[in-house]
């Protein structure tokens, strides 16, 4: 006899309707077309999918997910399944923020990048800030060396409106060195102080990417130097930035086992906080004894794993390294020195930390990989 949903227990309830797997088709819906009002989008969501969810989300193992860990879904990462939005509205959706993206038009052809003169301090500054910024590691060198020449310095006075809340956009800014207050205003209430930022911290890339108003107020906070570029040379040098974006996030996904063990949103989220890198042969990435603070992943070339002055091991693509560092807190436990030209995607450890308890059996196997050669 089938209980009424009153008699069900609440995870019974739950996993009896598939909510956890309704749940992560949002978030990957979401995550794949970036809408700028998130309840609008599931609600026009439910009206083009009238059709059942699957019974099941399947984590790469073949096994459905049986209980919801909401802070898990707060702190979560992307994902590979196919949407719970039509084909078509996926495609309508995309093409309208392509549409959104060329609002300001940026012609095919090559334009003539600005360069603004820098003394080599900062221009240094500058690049160290860059290639901070994820969405900005995606460059190639000379990519990034015209985009940091076209930056110019501005100052602003304490108090000064750098940016307002509704206007359109003009530049994305880097602060050289003071602080701003970030403002935000939502309906009739009243303009609400968000975060401060410093040195080293952007703002504005979002409008200008979008074409959007601006979606929030940013003022000096004391005396402010920023340097700046303007939209029509920021999307000209960064048109395909998203594209790029998109194709690294399938690339660490399909290259990396490890994420298959990952709620699917959860790996996309990981994969699109991950920062590619080259090396040439015979570099060393991370060294024994050291302190880090990052995990790899080796995308392609391969790396020998030295202990104590002895090759231990040898890695290749798919293959992972650092994370014992990360899990216990230590000094690194070998050195890593690249055999082949290797590309690598590394995450933060704040973001390894993450993902920690959904991986752990699978790290704590791979210490084998640091085993000491007898």
């Amino acid at each position: 006899m089938t209980q009424s949903p009153n008699e069900l227990s609440g995870e019974e309830y739950l996993k009896q309707h598939n909510v956890e797997g309704i749940l992560q088709e949002i978030v990957v819906s979401l995550l794949q077309n970036r809408p700028t009002d998130v309840r609008k989008y599931i609600s026009e969501m439910w009206q083009q999918a009238p059709i059942p969810f699957p019974s099941k989300m399947n984590n790469g193992s073949g096994q459905a997910y049986s209980s919801i860990n909401s802070q898990k879904v707060q702190n979560a990462v992307p994902t590979r399944r196919i949407s719970a939005v039509s084909p078509a509205a996926i495609l309508k959706n995309r093409d309208e923020r392509r549409k959104a993206f060329s609002s300001k038009s940026i012609s095919a052809t090559t334009m003539e990048i600005p360069k603004h003169p820098k003394t080599p301090e900062e221009y240094t500054q500058i690049e160290t800030i860059c290639k901070k910024v994820s969405f900005l590691s995606y460059l190639k060198s000379d990519q990034l060396d015209a985009l940091i020449n076209a930056f110019f310095k501005m100052e602003f006075k304490d108090k000064d409106v750098i940016i307002k809340q509704g206007d359109k956009p003009d530049n994305f800014y880097i602060i050289q060195s003071g602080n701003v207050d970030i403002w935000k205003k939502t309906g009739d209430a009243p303009e609400v102080k968000v975060i401060t930022l410093s040195e080293g911290s952007y703002f504005g890339e979002l409008a200008l990417m979008s074409g959007r108003t601006r979606a929030a107020t940013v003022i000096a906070a004391g005396t402010v130097y920023c340097w700046a570029i303007d939209q029509t040379t920021y999307l000209y040098l960064l048109k395909d930035i998203h594209y790029q974006r998109r194709q690294k996030c399938k690339e660490i996904i399909s290259e990396v086992p490890i994420f298959n063990q990952l709620p699917d949103y959860q790996a996309i989220l990981v994969a699109e906080a991950a920062v590619l890198e080259e090396y040439q042969p015979a570099t060393t990435i991370i060294k024994q004894g050291e302190i880090g603070n990052k995990f790899y992943v080796i995308l392609a070339g391969t790396v020998d794993v030295i202990i104590d002055g002895k090759k231990v091991n040898e890695l290749g693509p798919g293959k992972y390294f650092g994370e014992r560092a990360l899990i216990y807190n230590c000094a690194r436990a070998a050195t890593i020195i690249t055999t082949s030209q290797v590309r690598i995607a590394y995450i933060s450890g704040e973001v390894f930390r993450k993902i920690l308890d959904k991986c752990h059996a699978t790290f704590k196997n791979n210490e084998l990989t640091y085993k000491k050669a007898e």
